[in-house]
């Protein structure tokens, strides 16, 4: 089925009362910074501390009752984790999480607390994934994936339409990017709405997995390197997220661990924001200049 700003529209009825709106803040700090009108969306504040709640439970919320009566299997290296656990645990379902050997220790508590069973293993997100689709296969669970998946990706979708209903004349969006998913929804909904809004992705320069699968046409994995910002070193892209991506991104740029890092300091220090490295990632690619249009 694809992707549009109904589907949008339908996955935030369905998570209505679990999912929060999160605000979109104005910064006095960043603006000065930037030298352009620069917003928040505090996603931070969201259920879990992220937007992965979103998909999870769109996704989840749509299986049949024989399927939640079997339950759900994720791997992730922590956000999706947790956003999986919690829907899961909302709804009454059991649930499995795979997660990589490197992956960060209260992120793999936390999934435990919210009810996941967690399996650690895999070198990295690419290895955790095919562990749990070997249990998926031999358990008959429902595989939650993080971002391949187009009921995950119009619930990630949900954060656009806040977005564009809190900031009616947006001009430009930046967005982290792993594994595509929250980029995807949130383009179709806020280019639906808004359609001369550019939206902009912001890799880890370690990872730079659709800038790679943009200049082929190919969804391959790619081999990245070691990075802080760990929620988006995604090696594997998907084909529904890149051609998604090749219709509605207007540009995908890069930033260094460096700048990311410099980027969570201020925000700690400017906006009183505690924010994970991934999430900052958007914020760094404005305080640098990184993409050629942020204003």
């Amino acid at each position: 089925m694809p992707i549009t700003i109904d589907t949008i529209r339908a996955a935030e009825e369905r998570t209505k009362g679990v999912v929060l709106e999160t605000p979109t803040l104005p910064s006095t700090s960043f603006s000065r910074l930037t030298g352009c009108e620069l917003l928040l969306k505090a996603e931070n504040l969201q259920r879990t501390g992220s937007f992965k709640i979103r998909g999870a439970l769109n996704a989840i919320a749509q299986l049949t009752d024989a399927q939640k009566a079997i339950g759900v299997v994720a791997a992730s290296a922590g956000n999706h984790a947790q956003g999986v656990a919690l829907a899961a645990r909302e709804l009454g379902i059991p649930s499995t999480v795979f997660m990589p050997e490197n992956a960060a220790l209260p992120k793999v508590a936390a999934t435990a607390e919210y009810g996941a069973t967690v399996e650690l293993g895999g070198a990295d997100l690419a290895e955790a994934t095919d562990r749990g689709l070997a249990f998926a296969d031999e358990s008959g669970a429902s595989m939650i994936h993080p971002y391949d998946d187009p009921d995950i990706i119009a619930g990630q979708g949900t954060l656009g339409l806040e977005l564009v209903r809190q900031v009616p004349d947006v001009d430009t969006v930046v967005i982290p990017v792993g594994g595509g998913g929250l980029i995807s929804g949130s383009a179709i909904a806020i280019k639906a709405l808004r359609p001369s809004a550019r939206i902009i992705g912001v890799h880890a320069e370690a990872v730079p997995t659709y800038i790679e699968a943009r200049s082929t046409g190919v969804a391959k994995q790619i081999t990245g390197l070691p990075t802080v910002a760990d929620g988006i070193a995604v090696s594997r892209p998907s084909q529904i997220c890149l051609e998604i991506i090749e219709e509605h991104v207007d540009e995908l740029v890069t930033v260094t661990d460096r700048q990311i890092m410099e980027s969570v300091t201020l925000l700690l220090e400017r906006a009183k924001y505690l924010v994970e490295p991934s999430g900052a990632s958007g914020v760094a690619a404005v305080l640098t200049g990184a993409s050629t249009d942020t204003g």
